[in-house]
């Protein structure tokens, strides 16, 4: 019962007759007694069930936590903002905290169903000299906890590139981020299978010192050639 209800109920409450009063003053003597209990009774009638506390809004959650991330990062939850991929891409997972930050956001402006992540990590063979990562197992359970639909492909991202290209050919990809881990060497071996795996809208962030930059997709393809043309030398 609402607030205003509940005094309008208090307030319509009909008026003691002349019989109702004489009977109250011949019950005087035992007043004293029939309040205390009465009040009681009174106050355990009012006192109503807590309210529910509302949860945190889970859309301000993801905006804290894009603000916590480094400002290098801020252009990809700019152009997320924008327009969600429904395909992303991904060479180099890292803590995995960029890729769960995103879909975290993306996950309450898409259909988690809808969604299809594609991670190349190390995993487990990391070495020392690479920034911190997650375990294969970490991974899995941090995509799963987000209920997207995620392919995760374990080895150097050169080799285990290859099969997911094939793979990605039909149905391409509408978001790509690289994360500068992967060596120079490897991404000129890299560059060529891209143009395959791109649709003309999709987006292509390229990491650098620490910063993504947006790559057009002219400048993939003329990449991608000049790549290609020094792999053949």
């Amino acid at each position: 019962m609402g607030l205003f209800n509940f005094w309008r109920k208090k307030e319509t409450q009909p008026t003691a007759t002349a019989e109702d009063q004489q009977n109250a003053v011949s019950a005087a003597p035992d007043k004293d007694k029939a309040s205390k209990p009465a009040k009681k009774t009174a106050s355990k009638k009012r006192e109503s069930k807590p309210k529910a506390v509302p949860g945190p809004d889970p859309l301000q959650l993801a905006v804290d936590k894009i603000a916590t991330r480094p400002q290098g990062e801020f252009v990809l939850y700019d152009q997320a903002a924008n327009l969600f991929p429904h395909r992303i891409l991904e060479l180099g997972i890292d803590d995995g905290e960029r890729i769960s930050t995103l879909l975290q956001f993306g996950t309450l402006v898409v259909d988690p169903t809808e969604l299809l992540y594609v991670g190349l990590d190390w995993f487990e063979d990391r070495t020392p000299q690479q920034r911190p990562g997650l375990t294969y197992a970490q991974a899995t359970k941090l995509l799963a906890n987000l209920g997207v639909k995620a392919k995760l492909q374990p080895g150097d991202p050169l080799t285990s590139f290859l099969p997911i290209a094939n793979s990605l050919t039909a149905k391409k990809v509408d978001w790509v981020m690289i994360s500068s881990e992967i060596r120079p060497k490897v991404m000129r071996q890299l560059w060529p299978l891209f143009p395959r795996i791109l649709k003309p809208e999709t987006r292509f962030f390229l990491e650098k010192n620490g910063e993504y930059k947006l790559i057009a997709p002219e400048e993939v393809e003329r990449i991608a050639r000049k790549a290609e043309a020094l792999n053949r030398q």
